[in-house]
């Protein structure tokens, strides 16, 4: 089979990263021919060259000459609708028997590939806030041109069927897996010290881009309430993940300062290896207001440490069910900081619950049983008709 797979961007972000780590296996355990167009460049474009043959549907970041000329002609639409019908002619060349486009907000390539007639699978990522966001036509774009949809979680699904009057038959439900191995003889102590953090801590964890929606705010309040909780540990909070809008840092920093946290809460930025800091965790905390999963916690629950998220994460609810952690109503970090607290305190709970994190991913959330089902959905959707 040969397939194209769409990404959104080539960031080191949940989704881009799944489709990497999706496609890796896929090479090694089919002998599928593997494409990809990268709606942008990013960090992670020469990995995904490395997989397969890559294209870009807007132009490349580079300090190569041929490129920054074709960068400015870009900005001019005759060079633009150029460069984009050759692109398609040369996918049109490839004679693919299936396009897979990763997340719900392509809409615009899908449709710029429709007239090609290759069956197309979207696999939806977002919840309904998100998908919002990028606007009705989009969305109206996605709709009309896949033949088929992958699910990350019930909420999505239910979006799908309900929202989008898509049949059941034509949904695939794929469990999130881990992206990252388990990384092997990490020193711990230095990294701590690298951050300040004493060895004896109790360090609370997330991941993900610093923005409002992942809830960076809800994070700094937590902090408080576990501090005003429990005096007598020590806590300390580290997010991984980068900023995608520079502003907030110094807010950010403004309120470390206002709230006297400054120095128990710290936001690391972007890890290339962002496991080495995850194993410094004690437990995660999603923090974000709506998401369909959150890949990074299952990644986290690897290291056998309890995951609590808000009930506005659906996905990872399923997950957590009531033996992994704790699920937290209405966005309350007061409930979620007694819950750090008896994680802290109470030792038999803590490792029953990381126990039970640890192998509900090795059981239920792992690569082969996950690419056997994607494999089987993508050859049974080629018979259905147009």
């Amino acid at each position: 089979m040969k397939i194209l797979f769409i990404s959104h961007e080539a960031s080191i972000t949940g989704a881009p990263l799944y489709l990497l780590h999706l496609c890796k296996h896929l090479k090694v355990e089919t002998d599928w021919q593997l494409y990809f167009l990268l709606k942008s460049d990013g960090p992670l474009s020469t990995e995904f060259s490395k997989v397969g043959t890559t294209f870009f549907y807007n132009t490349q970041t580079s300090d190569n000459l041929f490129t920054k000329i074709a960068n400015r002609l870009q900005k001019f639409s005759f060079f633009r609708k150029t460069r984009h019908r050759l692109l398609k002619n040369r996918i049109r060349s490839l004679k693919l028997d299936l396009i897979y486009s990763n997340t719900a907000t392509n809409g615009n390539i899908i449709a710029f590939l429709a007239d090609l007639n290759i069956k197309i699978i979207t696999h939806v990522h977002e919840l309904e806030g998100s998908i919002n966001y990028y606007g009705k036509q989009n969305l109206q774009l996605v709709k009309k041109y896949s033949k088929a949809f992958v699910s990350t979680s019930k909420s999505v699904t239910a979006y799908l069927e309900y929202n989008l009057g898509i049949n059941t038959d034509k949904i695939l439900r794929l469990n999130c897996t881990p992206i990252h191995n388990l990384p092997e003889n990490i020193d711990k102590a230095s990294l701590k010290l690298s951050l300040g953090i004493p060895d004896n801590a109790f360090i609370v964890g997330t991941s993900g881009t610093v923005q409002w929606r992942k809830g960076w705010d809800l994070f700094i309040r937590l902090a408080q309430n576990v501090n005003h909780l429990d005096k007598e540990r020590d806590f300390y909070f580290v997010w991984v993940g980068k900023f995608i809008d520079t502003n907030l840092i110094k807010l950010i920093e403004n309120e470390l300062i206002i709230t006297n946290l400054k120095e128990r809460v710290f936001f690391i930025g972007e890890r290339i290896n962002p496991m080495q800091h995850y194993a410094l965790f004690d437990t995660f905390c999603l923090m974000s207001r709506e998401e369909a999963f959150g890949i990074v916690a299952i990644e986290c629950a690897l290291f056998g440490i309890p995951i609590n998220c808000f009930d506005a994460a659906e996905g990872l609810c399923d997950f957590i069910k009531n033996d992994a952690g704790f699920i937290i109503p209405n966005l309350d970090t007061y409930e979620m900081a007694k819950a750090i607290v008896i994680l802290a305190n109470e030792k038999e709970i803590y490792k029953r619950m990381g126990d039970n994190a640890r192998d509900r991913v090795l059981k239920e959330y792992n690569v082969p049983i996950q690419l056997d089902k994607f494999c089987h959905f993508a050859k049974s959707i080629l018979f259905i008709e147009n």
